[in-house]
């Protein structure tokens, strides 16, 4: 049974990666009920070409909210669906790989009442992050997009693309109503919308796990997210954050 006002809601946008998905997804639980908060998880099923009907099972026997569809519209798009639907007091979401360790969890909920956060995001820069998966490209590449968008669009930000990133419900609802990028640089976009409309943004720590695998194409994601850096910069004057 799903809680109707449940105190967190966790969105998996999943693409491809059954394996992962299915191996972490009980652990989310397990780590869950230990923390004692009332819950639900949404999966999205961004038109997965490898394992569609079972990470469609798998979600279900999980007793997951689950929106699938056939053609993958991008992370964004996919994240944008989930924050729609969820209806938790706090919304987050994190990759459908589950590559965190699940601390992160009790960290987000600590920083929305010690600090308070009207978004908590994860932070790979932070000296105390541990990342096991410690690629030098995909390093590189992050780190290059990060700094690119807080050159010409968000402000002292290091770590713009981590997966984990949670909101006050009234906050995602209004930040993702205005959100347009549906691919990889949905997270900038989200972020300058914060910043445009003076949330308050705690960042923490973060511990990546090893990561099998990936749906990221780095050189082609890469110049794909700076153009719409670029693109949400010359079109900035047409974003309302006004309620």
């Amino acid at each position: 049974m799903h809680c109707k006002n449940p105190e967190i809601s966790i969105i998996l946008p999943v693409y491809n990666c059954y394996t992962a998905f299915a191996k972490g997804i009980g652990s989310l639980k397990q780590r869950l009920k230990e923390l004692g908060l009332t819950n639900e998880i949404i999966v999205v099923n961004d038109g997965s070409k490898l394992y569609f009907d079972q990470i469609n099972e798998e979600a279900l026997s999980q007793d997951c909210k689950l929106i699938s569809y056939r053609k993958n519209k991008g992370k964004g798009y996919a994240v944008k669906q989930g924050v729609q639907a969820a209806l938790g007091g706090v919304i987050s979401y994190m990759d459908g790989d589950l590559p965190f360790d699940l601390n992160i969890l009790n960290k987000s909920i600590a920083a929305f009442k010690d600090y308070n956060a009207d978004i908590v995001i994860g932070n790979r820069t932070i000296s105390s992050s541990i990342i096991e998966a410690n690629k030098s490209f995909r390093k590189f590449g992050s780190k290059m997009v990060s700094n690119f968008s807080n050159l010409i669009l968000i402000k002292k930000i290091p770590d713009t693309q981590c997966g984990f990133k949670a909101f006050k419900k009234e906050v995602a609802k209004r930040i993702f109503s205005r959100q347009r990028v549906t691919g990889y640089s949905f997270d900038i976009e989200i972020l300058f919308l914060a910043q445009r409309a003076n949330y308050n943004i705690c960042e923490i720590p973060v511990v990546v796990n090893k990561q099998y695998g990936s749906s990221v194409k780095l050189i082609w994601h890469g110049f794909q997210i700076m153009w719409n850096i670029v693109s949400i910069k010359l079109k900035s004057k047409l974003y309302n954050t006004s309620e």
